[in-house]
């Protein structure tokens, strides 16, 4: 942990996209999504380590502690974070996948998906205090937040039109 003007911020050591304990958790639990299923059929050598992205936790929700720095993503893996899912997840709706029960995610299921790990990822940065413009602004985070808001944007647009039941306007 570093201290920056009486703040105290928490520097990540994570190096997965989802910690390791998070992950035995949501095997244990019986909580994978089945965006990060694995199918060994479809893609042989993925696993969940390698698909799974970190949830978002609200502070202190569970009884859980947030700002342990094995459990807070590096700026590099933040960073790796993102990049996996813009290049495997964002558009994953067009794409077959026989991970879902009909074999195509709905527009609407990838984009809560998004919504949460982009918020998960907003809090690793935040509590190693990056979001600072202040203070401690990295340029990998102000980047982030620049591209989550305009897919985000766009997104709330598309899904606007949606059954409510799937997309509450005034939530977004």
């Amino acid at each position: 942990e570093s201290e920056d003007a009486n703040v105290v911020y928490t520097e990540g050591t994570c190096t997965q996209m989802c910690p390791e304990e998070e992950i035995l958790d949501l095997v244990r639990l019986n909580e994978v999504t089945a965006i990060e299923r694995e199918d060994f059929n479809w893609r042989p050598n993925w696993k969940l380590r390698d698909m799974a992205v970190k949830r978002f936790h609200k502070s202190a929700s569970d009884g859980q502690e947030l700002s342990i720095p094995r459990l807070v993503r590096t700026p590099a893996t933040l960073h790796k974070s993102w990049e996996y899912m813009k290049k495997h997840i964002l558009d994953h709706d067009k794409d077959y996948d026989p991970r879902h029960k009909n074999n195509r995610f709905k527009h609407y299921e990838i984009e809560g998906y998004v919504r949460d790990r982009t918020k998960s990822i907003n809090k690793d940065w935040s509590m190693q205090g990056y979001c600072d413009v202040q203070e401690r602004l990295h340029p990998t985070c102000l980047n982030q937040i620049e591209q989550f808001a305009r897919y985000h944007i766009s997104n709330d647009h598309e899904l606007c039109e949606e059954d409510k039941s799937h997309f509450q306007q005034q939530l977004n």
